[in-house]
């Protein structure tokens, strides 16, 4: 992650404040992490754009090209993963959830021999 880091120009470890639009996307697609990782590739992918039109060397365009595609790959298969992650979370019983309410009428419902 110090790589990513620099590449990203964020501290390491540092905690970054999530917008409406990165609740949004975590909630279609998945955990924080792998959307954190997701908003990262797509950073380096456009910062990949950014130096692919400013080489002009042919060799270094080639590895441009080649950056671009791993990138492309990795950023399909953490939208798997998300998607994935997605489905397993929507799969799973969700604990149920009692209110104020609930627990104040299950207070008065018991009898004083229980206490």
């Amino acid at each position: 992650m110090e790589l990513t880091a620099i590449l990203t120009g964020r501290k390491a470890g540092e905690k970054q404040n999530r917008t409406a639009e990165d609740e949004a996307f975590i909630q279609r697609y998945g955990s924080a992490d792998t959307v954190g990782q997701l908003r990262e590739c797509e950073y380096l992918l456009r910062k990949n754009e950014m130096l692919f039109n400013m080489e002009s060397e042919e060799d270094l365009i080639d590895c441009r090209i080649f950056e671009r595609e791993a990138l492309l790959a990795r950023y399909q298969y953490l939208l798997r993963r998300a998607r994935a992650e997605r489905a397993a979370a929507a799969a799973a019983p969700q604990p149920e959830r009692r209110t104020a309410a609930d627990r104040l009428r299950e207070v008065f419902r018991r009898s004083p021999a229980e206490g």
